[in-house]
């Protein structure tokens, strides 16, 4: 299966969450198997510690962006880098920076291809 093809049927398989927030149960994009993605996600850090990773912002979530829709994606500028600041569209929040977000309710720098700044993101 070309990677096309797979990115594309993997953006239309949803899941069923539960909504904290809200306090109902929602419907999303499906990540794939989340013990998988915890997988990935823990060799990539260990890599990264360890130093044999490549330092990449890969992110084995198939497609999904529901962390794009976040309520609020906080931005604390002394754990920043100048440069990544730099590529980050923020707004002042009561309780100091946020990314700004689109209409929708998506982070501005979410593109049709995915995170336009991923390398740039914030620290959480």
């Amino acid at each position: 299966m070309g990677e096309a093809k797979r990115r594309r049927d993997a953006a239309n398989k949803t899941a069923d969450y539960y909504d904290i927030a809200k306090g109902e149960v929602a419907t999303g994009r499906a990540a794939g198997d989340p013990l998988e993605f915890r997988r990935k996600m823990i060799a990539q850090a260990t890599g990264l510690l360890n130093g044999t990773g490549d330092g990449s912002a890969a992110v084995p979530c198939n497609g999904c962006t529901e962390c794009c829709y976040y309520h609020q994606v906080p931005v604390y500028p002394a754990q920043e880098t100048p440069e990544h600041m730099a590529h980050l569209d923020l707004v002042e929040t009561d309780d100091g920076l946020a990314v700004r977000k689109r209409d929708d309710g998506a982070c501005v720098h979410l593109g049709p291809g995915g995170c336009t700044v991923h390398e740039h993101r914030a620290k959480q």
